[in-house]
C-alpha cells in the first residue's frame, strides 16, 4: 500500500490530515513526522491510526511511501524536501514559501534534477474561485492589470506558534495574486520593489527559542510588518503595486485590489476589483468576496463564492501525483520567483528603502 506522509505536525499538518480523511485517505495510508516528540505524541493521540515518529528515516521505505506533504518551519524546507527525495519520494506539496531564502531554493533545485521528483507550493490563494472568475474575465475581454494593491493581516501578537515573520508567511499570499494577473495577456519582463520591514517584540519569545533549538536555521527575531511597492514592466505596459501585511492587525484581513484596463489601450481604465478572502459569514463559515466595478457608470457585480481551498488544493495535489497537474498548482518555478521576491524585499529594506531588481 502507497501511503503518503506529512511532515511538521503543527496546526497546518492537522489541516491537511483533516483534508487527506474527508477525500477518502484512510488514517493507515497517512504517516506522520515531527522532530518535537511532544507533537508526535499529541499528533497520535488525535490520529490514533497514523504511524508518528520524530525521525526521517527507514520507516519512510518500509512504508513504500510515494507522496509527502511538507509543513514544518520554512527555515527547515529545503533540507526536509531533499531529504525526502533521498528516500525516494518523488511527488512533493510544501507549504509556502519553498525555502527560506534564494540559497535554499536553489538547493532544491539542484535536488529536483538529481531525482526527477515533482514539487508544488501551496499557494492556496490559487484555489480562490474569486481569482479564478477574475483571470476568466481578463482572458475573455482581453484586459490587463494596470495598478494592484494587497492589505493582508492579522493579529499574531501573543499567538503560542512560532513564526519566520510576516515577509515570509503572509505578504506572499497577495503579493502571488498580483503576480499572476499581471501576467494575464502580457509577459512579465522586469520587477523591481522598494521596501520597509519593521522589527518590534511581537511573537511569543519561548515558542520561538523553542523553535531555534530544535533547528537552528530558525530565526528568533522576526519582521512584523512588510510595506513594499513594486513596479512591473511588461512587453505591453508598467503597472504599479502597493503591499502592506502585517501581524499586528486588530482583526484578519485579506484584500487584493487591482484596475483593468484593455490590452489595446493600457491608459484607458476599464474595471475596479477588489478581491477579500477567507470573510466570516457569521454561521461559522468562511467565504470569499469578489466586487466588480465598472468605472464608465459606476455598475456593481458582487459575488460570493463559499469554498474550500484546502481541500480544492490537496485534491489537485493527489491527482498531481496520478499525473494529471492542475494549473492552479504552483510549480516550482512559480514558487521560486516567490522567493526572489522576498530575497529582493530583505535587500531593499537593508538599503533603506532602496529601489531592488527582483
Amino acid at each position: 500500500m502507497k501511503r503518503i506522509l506529512i511532515a511538521g505536525l503543527g496546526q497546518m499538518g492537522k489541516v491537511y490530515i483533516n483534508a487527506l480523511k474527508k477525500l477518502g485517505v484512510e488514517e493507515a495510508e497517512i504517516l506522520g513526522h515531527d522532530i518535537d516528540s511532544v507533537k508526535c505524541n499529541e499528533f497520535k493521540q488525535k490520529f490514533p491510526g497514523v504511524n508518528c515518529f520524530p525521525l526521517l528515516h527507514e520507516d519512510v521505505h518500509e512504508e513504500a511511501t510515494s507522496m509527502a506533504i511538507v509543513a514544518t518551519n520554512t527555515p527547515s524546507h529545503h533540507k526536509v524536501i531533499a531529504e525526502l527525495m533521498s528516500f525516494g519520494i518523488r511527488h512533493l506539496l510544501c507549504e509556502k514559501p519553498i525555502g527560506i531564502n534564494m540559497e535554499a531554493v536553489e538547493q532544491i533545485g539542484t535536488a529536483i534534477k538529481e531525482t526527477g521528483a515533482k514539487i508544488f507550493t501551496a499557494f492556496l490563494m490559487n484555489f480562490s474561485p474569486s481569482v479564478l472568475k477574475v483571470i476568466e474575465k481578463m482572458q475573455s475581454e482581453d484586459l490587463i492589470m494596470t495598478e494592484g494593491s494587497v492589505v493582508w493581516g492579522k493579529n499574531r501578537k501573543g499567538d503560542k506558534r512560532p513564526t519566520p515573520g510576516d515577509l515570509e508567511d503572509e505578504s506572499v499570499h497577495g503579493v502571488g495574486i498580483l503576480h499572476r494577473l499581471a501576467g494575464v495577456n502580457q509577459k512579465i519582463q522586469e520587477l523591481k520593489v522598494s521596501a520597509q520591514l519593521t522589527y518590534p517584540e511581537f511573537v511569543d519569545p519561548t515558542a520561538q527559542a523553542k523553535a531555534h533549538s530544535l533547528d537552528s536555521s530558525f530565526p528568533e527575531r522576526v519582521n512584523a510588518t512588510s510595506m513594499v511597492l513594486e513596479r512591473i514592466k511588461t512587453d505591453v505596459s508598467e503597472t504599479s503595486c502597493v503591499l502592506h501585511s502585517s501581524f499586528l492587525y486588530p482583526h484578519q484581513i485579506r484584500r487584493v485590489s487591482t484596475v483593468l484596463s484593455k490590452q489595446s489601450d493600457p491608459l484607458c481604465p476599464m474595471y475596479s476589483v477588489e478581491m477579500d478572502f477567507d470573510v466570516k459569514t457569521g454561521i461559522g463559515g468562511v467565504e470569499d468576496q469578489l466586487t466588480i466595478t465598472t468605472l464608465d457608470g459606476n455598475k456593481v457585480e458582487f459575488f460570493q463564492f463559499a469554498c474550500d481551498k484546502i481541500l480544492d488544493q490537496t485534491r489537485a495535489f493527489l491527482q498531481a501525483a496520478k499525473g494529471t497537474v492542475d494549473p492552479r498548482l504552483a510549480d516550482f518555478d512559480e514558487a521560486k520567483r516567490a522567493v526572489a521576491f522576498s530575497d529582493a524585499v530583505m535587500k531593499s529594506n537593508q538599503l533603506l528603502g532602496a529601489t531592488v531588481m527582483v
